[in-house]
């Protein structure tokens, strides 16, 4: 199995190359997407587990999960936006924040939502990116 850097560099170089563009030839699935599924995978080996989670909490799922541990199936396309080794309270204490703020302009949402960023590096979480 490969590593957690490994994946990560073939992420970027799939932006590098334009592989997440739908015109790159890739019209219901690319590399990117797959890279992704891959990187959960291979986080939840190094770490033991993998937890998922969103950030953008919509009002057509307010009640599902924020944050959830991994177990294995499928993680569909925009299905999670994140990944950390284990649960965090205040991550998702801060997510929460977020979505019951008013939303008063991007100056202000970006004031919630770096912090939640930093968050997830600050767990060795890595975000995930899809298309």
């Amino acid at each position: 199995m490969r590593t957690v850097q490994e994946v990560n560099s073939d992420i970027l170089g799939c932006f590098k190359r334009g592989e997440h563009e739908m015109e790159a030839g890739f019209p219901y699935e690319n590399p990117l997407n797959d890279l992704q599924r891959e990187l959960i995978e291979t986080y939840a080996e190094e770490h033991g587990e993998a937890w998922l989670g969103r950030i953008n909490l919509y009002r057509t799922d307010p009640e599902g999960p924020i944050i959830w541990k991994w177990n294995g199936e499928l993680v569909l396309n925009f299905g999670a936006r994140f990944v950390i080794p284990s649960f965090d309270e205040e991550l998702e204490r801060m997510i929460l924040e977020r979505s019951k703020a008013e939303y008063t302009g991007t100056k202000a949402d970006y004031a919630r939502i770096s912090p939640i960023f930093q968050r997830i590096e600050d767990l060795g979480g890595k975000l995930l990116v899809w298309n």
